[in-house]
């Protein structure tokens, strides 16, 4: 592969990475979420959330056998959201590492204002990855 086709395949995936949503959420946000939750249904008794659980679960599996959707295929899905989010957790700790964020940091990898340094072998080696694992 010459130098300007890896540079411009490089670049494709600067470009995609642009648009990809990497944050982690913190536990903060995360316990903001579930209280927001809890708010919403603390007026709900236990057999109403059942039965609410249970009607969008049923409307769910509808939905997915219309669609032709195998367990396979949600469990796949599953392992993909799983590899996806452990990816983006380990970007964020280059990102904090080193005060930028993963295009930032992409950015100057693929334009040689990086050196070799491991980490950012690795940090670049995840950036394609989570890429490669949103598209599939």
């Amino acid at each position: 592969m010459s130098e300007n086709t890896e540079l411009e395949r490089l670049q494709k995936i600067a470009d995609k990475l642009a648009t990809l949503d990497l944050h982690v959420k913190t536990r903060e946000e995360m316990e903001t979420e579930i209280n927001a939750i809890l708010e919403r249904t603390k007026d709900l008794s236990d057999d109403e959330i059942e039965k609410q659980f249970d009607e969008a679960l049923a409307e769910i599996r509808a939905q997915v056998k219309e669609a032709g959707i195998t367990e396979e295929d949600v469990e796949a899905e599953i392992r993909a959201v799983h590899d996806i989010n452990a990816t983006k957790e380990d970007l964020a700790v280059f990102e904090n590492q080193y005060g930028m964020s993963t295009i930032e940091f992409f950015r100057k990898y693929i334009s040689g204002e990086t050196d070799d340094h491991m980490d950012f072998i690795e940090w670049a080696s995840l950036a394609q990855m989570i890429v490669h694992l949103s598209e599939t």
